[in-house]
């Protein structure tokens, strides 16, 4: 008869088919293909085979024997039971062992392979075989079928690509759903689950016998139930067939969300004026949703002026990770420092991760560090209110420019000499465009000839900004009827001091008059010599009048008749040599005697008792 491959005979290996090794516990996988994974994480570390030989008969040995892919045996493991040597000297003992009760080899419950080879070299992952053999007493051989195995110690791998805050945001606007890229290791089942911000899983994905697939997620639970508006997660993993489990994975801040947005932008103040009143405009901004939410993709606010093109604003406030604030201040100034003039509106804008956007903007508003810009217009250059009926009503024109409304204005005329109010108007309403005046003051009084009555225009903004405005009004000499005579009252001409001249400081710096007040003498001088030819047929009488201090008669006769008498012959003399024919002239000192201000106490108004008078009769 043949041999087998371990020696026994045809007859042999048959009778061993019939006693025949079963594997207890050892189900098929896969087609008869075992995994195990000795990387000593605690998961598969080891073949563990249970086990257990069906034989009438005394197992005389067996063993469990791993065979690379090419059949050649790499790791053994077994028993064998003595064997008694076969020598003529040995006899003794082969005639014992006749006689002596057999035993069979120790069969444990369960073959234990650690993935190291005899060497005690770790098995490099890869495909291994399998078999156990066994051999009884009567030298009969049985063995398994080969079953493979498969060493791995991979883990399962995946690469999620992490999205933007924009594209894990959806479910309003144009993004109804949300596309997870994913790629991995192929494996017999990857598992993918959502959960909620309870940690509850709400929708679950499979792949089998695949790498992990691409999700465009919806919004809805595993029965296709829209979930509700909130914050989600995103998990994958899997376990291969070694028990290797893949590192964590997933995505979390997913944000599903189907609410509109809208937003309103308000200002506190409708008038901005760092120089007055108000000097911050707060803006609060209003939204449907929760501030500083991460569906936020970015959010800007601007100013801008009214009437220019919102593409070019004067500020403006930007974010993209940080959170969207409930108001916004600003003190009316640009980058640079300057003030913002001119009419605005705030503009908000925020674009969601989703595509949708919002737009809003506060009403208008006006910012300026400008106080009222005034301008005074007054005609006729030369007022005569002496009642001929030419130039005796003064117009003056205000106007103001201003971005705000007016809150008050005011326009006085002062009195000359001591600058106090004379005429005065005033409002809190409009401002009126003219104002008419009839030369007399607040009082009555008409005023002076020759003089130059200052005025201030004032006026205020509803910030309380105010501008003035300052200018003169210049008196012709005023030629009065007093009855059947003419009367030319002129307190304008000044004299230097006790003296009965126009020396300048140049030569008196004590008492001299300044080159100011010479040129003004001059100026009415002038005046009145061109209205005496207008009055041809009339003869002048020059009265020269003083201030009394003291009121008695020797401050008369020894100071002011004689001072004024001479004040009224250099008048004379100034007429004649400018053309007024001196047989018209006469003069005559006055002194004290007839003052216009009665009331000694005033000594603001002393200044109206010094004065020169041309008296016309003809």
């Amino acid at each position: 008869m043949g041999k087998n491959r371990m020696g026994l005979s045809t007859r042999h290996f048959c009778c061993v088919l019939f006693l025949l090794v079963v594997l207890v516990g050892l189900s098929a996988q896969d087609n008869e293909v075992y995994y195990f994974s000795p990387n000593g994480d605690g998961v598969k570390d080891q073949l563990v085979i249970p086990f257990s030989i069906k034989e009438r008969r005394i197992i005389k040995e067996w063993h469990f024997i791993v065979t690379d892919k090419n059949g050649i045996p790499v790791r053994t493991i077994g028993e064998e039971a003595p064997k008694i040597a076969e020598r003529p000297d040995n006899w003794r003992e082969i005639i014992s062992s006749v006689f002596k009760p057999k035993e069979s080899v120790s069969v444990p419950k369960e073959l234990v392979w650690d993935g190291r080879f005899d060497s005690g070299a770790m098995a490099p992952d890869g495909s291994y075989f399998f078999y156990i053999s066994s051999v009884d007493d009567n030298d009969n051989y049985a063995e398994t079928m080969r079953y493979r195995l498969v060493i791995d110690t991979v883990p399962p791998s995946v690469t999620i690509k992490e999205p933007t805050v924009a594209e894990k945001t959806f479910g309003g606007g144009d993004k109804k759903t949300m596309t997870i890229h994913q790629s991995g290791s192929r494996e017999d089942k990857w598992s993918g689950e959502i959960k909620d911000d309870r940690g509850n899983v709400v929708r679950h994905f499979e792949w089998f016998d695949s790498e992990p697939l691409d999700i465009v997620w919806d919004g809805k639970d595993d029965k296709g139930i829209e979930l509700a508006e909130g914050d989600y997660a995103y998990s994958i993993s899997a376990v291969d067939a070694a028990g290797n489990k893949s590192a964590p994975a997933g995505i979390t801040g997913i944000r599903f969300n189907t609410i509109e947005p809208s937003a309103q932008v308000g200002r506190s103040v409708s008038q901005l004026a760092p120089n007055g009143r108000t000097k911050k405009e707060i803006f609060n901004i209003e939204t449907n949703f929760e501030k500083g939410k991460k569906e936020i993709d970015s959010w800007l606010f601007r100013i801008v002026p009214v009437d220019i093109s919102p593409d070019t604003p004067i500020m403006n406030w930007h974010g993209k990770a940080e959170t969207l604030p409930e108001t916004i201040e600003w003190d009316g100034r640009l980058a640079n420092g300057s003030i913002a003039e001119g009419n605005f509106k705030g503009v908000l804008e925020i674009k969601f991760a989703r595509d949708a956007g919002v737009r809003a903007e506060t009403p208008n508003f006006i910012c300026t560090g400008l106080a009222p810009q005034p301008d005074v217009q007054i005609s006729p250059a030369l007022f005569s209110p002496d009642g001929d009926g030419e130039n005796d009503i003064l117009n003056i024109n205000l106007d103001a420019h201003s971005l705000l409304p007016f809150e008050s204005w005011s326009f006085v005329i002062y009195d000359p000499a001591n600058h106090v109010p004379f005429w005065t108007q005033s409002g809190k309403t409009g401002l009126p465009q003219k104002l008419f005046w009839n030369g007399r003051g607040s009082n009555g009084e008409l005023v002076e000839s020759a003089m130059s009555y200052p005025y201030m225009f004032t006026v205020s903004d509803t910030q309380g900004q105010v501008s003035e405005l300052s200018g003169s009004i210049l008196i012709d000499v005023l030629v009065i009827r007093d009855g059947d005579k003419l009367r030319i009252r002129i307190p304008a001409i000044i004299f230097r001091a006790n003296h009965a001249d126009f020396i300048s400081k140049d030569v008196d710096k004590q008492r001299g008059l300044d080159r100011a007040t010479i040129e003004n003498n001059e100026r009415v001088l002038v005046r009145i010599a061109e209205i005496l030819q207008k009055f041809r047929d009339y003869n002048v009488r020059i009265e020269g009048h003083a201030n009394s201090e003291t009121g008695t008669e020797k401050e008369e006769l020894d100071q002011l008749v004689p001072l004024s008498k001479e004040r009224a012959d250099f008048v004379k003399r100034w007429l004649v040599s400018h053309g007024i024919n001196t047989v018209r002239l006469s003069s005559v000192g006055m002194g004290g005697r007839q003052p216009v201000m009665k009331n000694r106490k005033d000594r603001a108004n002393w200044w109206k008792n010094r004065r020169v008078e041309f008296i016309l009769e003809r």
